[in-house]
């Protein structure tokens, strides 16, 4: 997991904070995975078990970040 991935979670989480439902359901899956570190903390350490299931979770958060960032 790398510094744009914190970021993407980080700017999903302020969304989840408003009440967008879509920003809890990409989080959620993300959640499965990892547990996301509190911003700026920018290191964690992880044993994925799954990595194409957390780089589908992760596509799906980044689509939903788009979706909201729009708005």
């Amino acid at each position: 997991m790398g510094l744009f991935d914190n970021e993407l979670f980080h700017r999903l989480a302020q969304f989840e904070a408003e009440g967008p439902p879509e920003a809890k359901t990409a989080l959620d899956g993300i959640r499965r995975f990892v547990a996301i570190p509190t911003y700026p903390n920018r290191s964690t350490s992880m044993d994925l078990g799954d990595p194409a299931g957390f780089l589908k979770a992760r596509d799906a958060a980044g689509e939903t970040l788009d979706r909201l960032e729009k708005y």
